[in-house]
């Protein structure tokens, strides 16, 4: 979902992979806690994540990220994405995650 959600929109930004719980997520109404991984996508760098989103992932798809080694194929891009990703270090923030919410 994540990575056809990237290649559906032209947009440049932060695509964020974030968790959402019961209780942090009381705090911000009217949102619903789905205890799910959620994609949330932030078109500024000025703008942060709302409180009580548990960031797991993040690609940066601003043109800077990517310019110089794919030119404008962002797809080809996203493909080399998925061989940096640390996906120790995520699922470690996921669990965290789960302990505290």
């Amino acid at each position: 979902a994540f990575r056809a959600a990237l290649l559906r929109i032209s947009f440049s930004g932060l695509f964020i992979l974030i968790e959402n719980g019961e209780k942090l997520i009381e705090k911000i109404p009217p949102r619903k806690a789905t205890k799910r991984p959620m994609i949330m996508q932030i078109e500024k760098h000025n703008t942060n994540v709302y409180p009580g989103f548990h960031i797991l992932m993040v690609l940066d798809v601003f043109e800077h990220a990517y310019y110089i080694d794919y030119k404008n194929d962002r797809a080809k891009y996203v493909e080399a994405f998925w061989s940096l990703v640390n996906w120790n270090k995520a699922n470690e923030r996921l669990e965290d995650f789960k302990k505290r919410a």
